[in-house]
């Protein structure tokens, strides 16, 4: 007689506590940092004190718009998969790309300026954008 084994459960690592905090409490709480963060990141920061700044702000970013907790210990959806490479992924590559003026000098000092399309400027404000100058159909 053969014997077959049970498949094994895995046991999900333990998250952060969170800690319910209502909002008004948080802006009373961070009225003396207030100007230097915003209210939604010191919110998060209360809300996950065991947890860095990034993955607190992550953790509540997550929360408020997919309604769930996020796994970033066993990360299954894409959403999370991305939030996990954002906080444990930290190449200079990814910073490089992550700036679309950057990334087009890498690439062009790379040899492949080839490939590149036609950039006509890069300013600061829309103020600046001298319109005349511009061709008749282009990309902003």
């Amino acid at each position: 007689m053969t014997e077959t084994l049970a498949p094994q459960r895995t046991i999900p690592a333990a998250r952060p506590p969170r800690f319910r905090i209502p909002y008004y409490v948080a802006r009373i709480l961070t009225a003396p940092v207030a100007p230097f963060f915003p209210a939604p990141v010191l919110a998060s920061r209360l809300t996950y004190p065991t947890c860095e700044w990034d993955e607190a702000v992550t953790r509540a970013h997550f929360r408020r718009h997919f309604h769930r907790e996020i796994d970033l210990e066993n990360p299954v959806t894409f959403s999370e998969k991305t939030s996990w490479l954002k906080l444990h992924d930290r190449r200079l590559i990814q910073r490089i790309m992550a700036d679309k003026v950057t990334a087009h000098d890498f690439v062009r000092d790379r040899g492949h300026g080839d490939i590149l399309l036609k950039r006509y400027g890069v300013w600061d404000t829309p103020e600046e954008v001298p319109l005349e100058e511009l061709p008749e159909t282009f990309a902003l």
